[in-house]
């Protein structure tokens, strides 16, 4: 496999459902469509979608971050998918209004 222009890390961390986490905010549907999508455009060659550990912080989850760009999401949901696909993925545009990494790292 040819080494990927875009990696997206979709966190499933889990800590359980009394703590805010990205596993209970629905990340794995989300990590699936992405994997999905990525695969019917760019046959797995340009994109590569993995599943990550904790990418902090939990309470914004769920939390998507996409190299080299290093463009950090907060707050995705199921929602956010096709705009993550198009916009930044496709188009190169990262999704401004799911960017907050200045204000919270």
């Amino acid at each position: 496999m040819p080494k990927p222009k875009r990696h997206v890390f979709v966190c499933q961390n889990d800590r359980g459902p009394e703590k805010a986490c990205c596993l209970q905010r629905g990340s794995e549907n989300i990590l699936n469509e992405l994997r999905k999508k990525v695969k019917v455009h760019f046959k797995n060659t340009e994109v590569k979608v993995t599943s990550s550990g904790c990418l902090g912080p939990c309470e914004l989850g769920v939390n998507i971050v996409i190299y080299p760009d290093g463009i950090w999401y907060h707050g995705v949901t199921m929602n956010d998918v096709d705009d993550i696909f198009q916009q930044h993925l496709i188009d190169g545009h990262p999704v401004q209004r799911l960017m907050k990494i200045n204000e919270t790292f």
